[in-house]
């Protein structure tokens, strides 16, 4: 894009209007000084964009300006991707005369621009078999997908039905959320109903400038990280500097990967799903059937797996989903604990890290106690949830009946 323009869309100050990309069209865009790679141009909104069919897409923002969505200091627009667009998408942000980095001043990689919120940002289709391939990264304090940093910075309306997403924000921005330095009310809206979506927050040192600030990582889907400035020997979190969690996330669906993309960074008390410092109106929704992976860190920080005022599990027709937790141990990924339904939302805000990761699933029943053992019949119970099957008849064998309830024939 030419001055403050675009690359593809509002020429300065104007919005992105109506964008389309289909077909096998391919696609690099490149924003002015504060345009959108692909959307609003300087201070204006993104418009309607859309990319589908097999187009291939690369898209960077300028200064402050969103790779897809909006330019300096505006909200997203409506972004749609499905089909099997490749899409590839960084955010642009704010650089002085000597080249000397202002780290608060991001954009998403997908969404607003800095100070914008990410609009309404839908990435596949339900039940169509739309598979798009999408990358999204926000360079500095942006969202990778959501919005970008500092007040107005919220996610917006994000949608995830399908596809294969990899969203990370640097400099203390969530992989999928709002921006750094974040406190307005309802600041996060995400769903994700399916797709294979990794979300990744990274943080940062600056030793030179403002400080010496610390960008401690954010969550990967939620809200911001915070940062400390060094005064004298202490860190200290100011009211300038905290990022809030506050609004909704819901995991109804998918396979999903969560982390802090530098593993040797101070994340204590940094939540990976939700935020670090939540408000009254913040809540997590998961449904059994979402696969929900965590990156292991080589420290051992406490990190809450989930972090909100409210998590809410919703289990389908009231079956027992219980929680597995697994263990990377290199050759895969491997079942160790269930938990109980009751032990579930506590154990979400204690867990560590380095614990693996987590899967909810539909109880099976499988670890039955045999109870009500008659001559003929037993009656199982789950172990878990308590459900009782129909009673059964014996079917005779060599095992018998044992003491602590765990097998009878």
């Amino acid at each position: 894009g030419k001055k403050y323009g675009a690359g593809i869309g509002g020429g300065d100050v104007q919005k992105g209007g109506d964008i389309y990309i289909g077909g096998n069209a391919t696609v690099k865009a490149k924003g002015g000084r504060e345009g959108a790679g692909i959307g609003g141009g300087d201070e204006r909104e993104g418009g309607n964009i859309t990319c589908e069919g097999d187009a291939k897409v690369d898209a960077t923002g300028g200064y402050k300006a969103a790779g897809i969505g909006a330019g300096d200091t505006a909200n997203g627009g409506n972004i749609t991707i499905r089909g099997n667009a490749d899409v590839t998408a960084t955010g642009g942000h704010f650089l002085l005369a000597a080249e000397q980095l202002v780290f608060y001043e991001g954009a998403a990689g997908i969404g607003g621009g800095y100070k914008g919120d990410g609009g309404t940002i839908v990435i596949g289709s339900d039940g169509s078999g739309d598979s798009p391939s999408v990358k999204a990264t926000s360079v500095y304090a942006g969202a990778g997908i959501g919005g970008g940093s500092f007040e107005g910075g919220k996610s917006g309306h994000i949608v995830i039905y399908s596809g294969d997403i990899y969203a990370l924000g640097r400099c203390s921005g969530p992989g999928i959320g709002s921006g750094t330095f974040n406190s307005d009310d309802n600041n996060v809206d995400v769903s994700i109903y399916g797709g294979n979506v990794t979300a990744m927050s990274e943080g940062f040192r600056d030793t030179k400038f403002y400080n010496k600030c610390y960008y401690i990582p954010g969550a990967a889907i939620g809200a911001a990280g915070n940062v400390q400035t060094e005064k004298s020997a202490a860190r200290e979190i100011t009211n300038r500097n905290k990022s809030i969690f506050s609004g909704s996330i819901n995991l109804y669906g998918g396979n999903i990967k969560a982390g802090f993309s530098d593993g040797t960074s101070d994340v204590n008390n940094s939540a990976l799903i939700g935020g670090s410092i939540i408000e009254s109106n913040s809540t997590i929704n998961v449904r059994s059937g979402v696969d929900v992976f965590i990156e292991s860190l080589s420290n051992n920080n406490i990190v809450s797996v989930m972090k909100a005022t409210n998590v809410n599990f919703e289990d389908v027709n009231d079956t027992c989903s219980v929680v597995r937790l697994m263990y990377n141990e290199g050759a895969g990924w491997r079942t160790s604990d269930i938990l109980k339904k009751e032990e579930r939302s506590e154990w979400f805000k204690t867990k560590t890290v380095d614990d693996g990761g987590v899967l909810i699933s539909p109880c099976t029943h499988e670890e039955s106690k045999f109870t009500d053992i008659t001559d003929e019949h037993h009656t199982r119970i789950c172990k878990y949830c308590g459900t009782h099957p129909s009673e059964e008849m014996h079917t005779w064998g060599t095992t018998t009946y044992s003491e602590d309830g765990t097998t009878a024939s």
